[in-house]
């Protein structure tokens, strides 16, 4: 089972490589209520929010060094936050509860 996300192909959708070498860029709280924070974006970053599937469910540029997404309206699950900046795009899961 092969799921798409943007360029990404990905075999086994749960199994995600994170980036655990990137310390820059945190998103809290874990688990996710209402809202997610992102910090340690550079002003005018794409992030994007995608559920495991691979379907774009929010799109937002970061400002001031950081983000949030309201993410009320996600049902419970597991989704992949994507952080695109100085060139690089940045894979990180997080679990709405």
């Amino acid at each position: 089972n092969q799921a798409r996300m943007r360029g990404y192909a990905l075999d086994n959708p749960v199994a995600i490589n994170e980036n655990s070498g990137d310390k820059a860029i945190s998103l809290y709280p874990q688990p996710v209520h209402e809202k997610i924070y992102v910090d340690g974006t550079e002003q005018g970053a794409l992030i994007e929010v995608y559920d495991l599937l691979g379907h774009l469910l929010h799109q937002q540029k970061a400002s001031g060094g950081s983000a949030v997404i309201d993410a009320a309206s996600m049902p419970a699950g597991v989704y992949i936050l994507t952080v695109e900046q100085a060139g690089a795009k940045r894979l990180h899961k997080f679990i709405k509860d």
